[in-house]
């Protein structure tokens, strides 16, 4: 569960609009890895770094990944 305080920081890092539009979205983890669905936000991981929950789609697996690496992946 996201707490208010963690969705502020998400808020003041990254606009709101910019996540909402990666929702419903493809991506692959690096050139020639497994594609993900980006789900929507997922909270701060350790490194104070905003999340966004995705599921693999090979394993239908959820998990939370950083937004800056997300960023950096390339879309399907």
């Amino acid at each position: 569960m996201i707490t208010e305080r963690e969705m502020t920081d998400i808020a003041v890092k990254y606009t709101p609009t910019e996540t909402a539009a990666l929702i419903g979205t493809w991506r692959r983890f690096g050139a020639l890895g497994p594609v993900y669905e980006i789900i929507g936000p997922a909270g701060i991981n350790a490194a104070s770094q905003p999340t966004i929950r995705v599921r693999v789609l090979e394993s239908g697996e959820e998990t939370d990944y950083s937004l800056d690496q997300l960023r950096a992946d390339p879309g399907e």
